[in-house]
């Protein structure tokens, strides 16, 4: 893997409870588009905003989103409405994640907080797409790696995962590690 492709990155913390810094692996927006393609079920993945004076319809976690505009200015579109992210499966079916603004608005004002000058700039929108696509993973996950996600060779190089005698236990620390935290 790449360091330069940013995929994943290592986040170290110190934990009160345990007196000690740790340090998890997480996976970036690419990444996750990355291991979601790879599975071979994902057709296409698409996340946007949508804005007051947009026609915004959410049809169900298990529906296409109707998002129409009619003008392609941000001014004239009103305030943020919120976000979706769906993604096509080669089967037909979709699979569709939305956030309300204030949901939104709160991570954009982490990322500022944080010193993040992105969410400052004129590509706020595209932040916020990236949220919506790192949101979406905790739904599309389990979906797309349902029985497969130790057995397959192209998703993990560690030899450990792949031949333990203890594969469930993986399959559950890897589905908690995406459904703890919110994006």
């Amino acid at each position: 893997m790449c360091p330069t492709e940013q995929l994943c990155f290592l986040k170290t913390e110190y934990s009160e409870s345990s007196g000690q810094y740790v340090t998890q692996l997480g996976l970036g927006y690419k990444g996750i588009l990355k291991l979601a393609y790879r599975s071979g079920k994902v057709k296409q993945i698409n996340a946007n905003v949508f804005y007051e004076k947009d026609n915004f319809q959410y049809n169900g976690v298990n529906s296409k989103v109707t998002h129409t505009t009619t003008v392609l200015s941000k001014a004239m579109r009103g305030q943020l409405a919120g976000g979706y992210c769906q993604t096509e499966l080669i089967d037909g079916s979709f699979k569709t994640t939305v956030m309300p603004p204030e949901e939104i608005l709160a991570i954009e004002e982490q990322g500022k907080a944080m010193g993040n000058e992105a969410w400052l700039s004129v590509h706020v929108d595209q932040m916020r797409e990236k949220t919506l696509i790192k949101r979406h993973w905790k739904t599309l996950c389990p979906c797309i790696y349902r029985d497969s996600v130790m057995n397959d060779p192209m998703l993990f190089d560690d030899q450990d995962c792949q031949h333990s005698s203890n594969q469930q236990a993986y399959e559950e620390q890897f589905e908690s590690a995406y459904s703890r935290e919110a994006y």
